[in-house]
């Protein structure tokens, strides 16, 4: 993991579907926007996003129950960034 950040609702909003599934019990699959490019998505909730950029280049969306999610994945990586 390269870094972790929260990211506003707004900002993915537009994002395509471009393999997966999104409705009832979530959001799940590849993704794209034009900030983020590619993303894959395992996402339960409309809110609460926590991005992780992993070193390889690749994004993935989480929504996890509570807020901090973030804070808790930088606290544990010594030489992290976050990014936005």
């Amino acid at each position: 993991i390269k870094a972790a950040f929260a990211v506003k609702p707004e900002v993915l909003r537009w994002s395509l579907r471009t393999f997966g599934s999104g409705g009832l019990f979530g959001y799940f699959g590849k993704f794209t926007n034009d900030k983020f490019g590619d993303m894959t998505w395992y996402a339960t909730r409309v809110s609460h996003f926590v991005m992780v950029e992993l070193k390889d280049g690749r994004h993935l969306v989480l929504t996890p129950d509570q807020d901090g999610l973030d804070e808790v994945v930088m606290r544990q990586l010594p030489d992290a960034h976050g990014v936005q």
